[in-house]
């Protein structure tokens, strides 16, 4: 008689467990007409996935992906070889983030590229989005992106 309840139990775990499984298989990744976090739809807007283009450093930009992910209040990615995220605000035309975490891996060759990728995504106060989305510093373009 025992068995019953176990089984109960178990039933539940494998229902949560494969309902969260689905909940990620269908959720939607944001695109060109997602709406903004105020709710009104924002054709272009600066959230979704992206992947750098371009620079403007001398540095040269590693063969390995950066990559960048804004959501509301919120903005991660891969910066070439470690993850990272932090706080962003954004509104019609203004880009500000926060002090990132980032995981610490050992990768060669990258670590200047990282940094200056750090440095030029915190230098930025407005963004442009024509196709690409373009980040610039007081007025000056800094990182462009493609979507992912």
């Amino acid at each position: 008689m025992k068995k019953a309840p176990i089984v109960a139990v178990a039933a539940i775990v494998v229902l949560a467990l494969f309902g969260s499984g689905l909940m990620l298989l269908t959720a939607k990744t944001p695109d060109d007409t997602t709406p903004s976090p105020e709710g009104s739809p924002q054709v272009d807007a600066p959230y979704g996935s992206w992947i750098l283009k371009s620079w403007s450093s001398q540095v040269e930009l590693p063969a390995d992906k950066i990559t960048m992910n804004v959501e509301s209040g919120k903005v991660s990615g891969v910066s070439a070889c470690n993850n990272y995220n932090g706080p962003i605000e954004i509104d019609q035309e203004s880009f500000s983030t926060g002090l990132f975490a980032q995981t610490m891996m050992f990768c060669e060759d990258v670590d200047e590229a990282e940094r200056t990728y750090l440095e030029l995504l915190d230098s930025v106060t407005s963004w442009t989005v024509d196709g690409e989305l373009i980040l610039s510093s007081e007025g000056t373009e800094v990182l462009r992106f493609s979507r992912a």
